[in-house]
């Protein structure tokens, strides 16, 4: 069983994106394992405004938005450390696709940080 995700801080960087994005905000966390089939990692979000993955096994994995993902048709994360991010204010609404991932060894486990607006501001209100 996987523990809960811990609620996000509500600091000063969590306010400040909150206004950016006009609502509440959570993230979620995960720790995925992916193989040598390619997968869905993320199912499309209009809400999602941001996406770090990281590489956290041995082997090189590789990120794409189609199904067609693989080692000469994606975005590479190296081994041990390989990462990538996409957050709506610099990459519009790229956070929002969907993502598919394959790895070139099985049980490649990465590290998955999304950011969702869950709740939508009322009109003229500030956050």
């Amino acid at each position: 069983m996987t523990a809960p995700t811990p609620p996000a801080p509500r600091g000063a960087a969590m306010l400040l994106a909150m206004r950016q994005f006009g609502g509440a905000l959570n993230e979620d966390e995960r720790n995925p394992l992916v193989g040598v089939v390619v997968e869905e990692l993320l199912g499309g979000d209009p809400e999602r405004v941001l996406i770090f993955i990281l590489n956290l096994s041995a082997s090189s994995v590789y990120v794409g938005l189609r199904e067609t993902v693989s080692s000469t048709n994606g975005i590479l994360l190296a081994a041990s450390g390989g990462n990538v991010s996409f957050n709506a204010v610099e990459d519009g609404t790229l956070p929002t696709r969907q993502f598919f991932v394959v790895a070139t060894a099985a049980f490649s486990q990465l590290y998955v940080l999304t950011l969702r607006r869950e709740t939508q501001a009322a009109s003229g209100e500030i956050l």
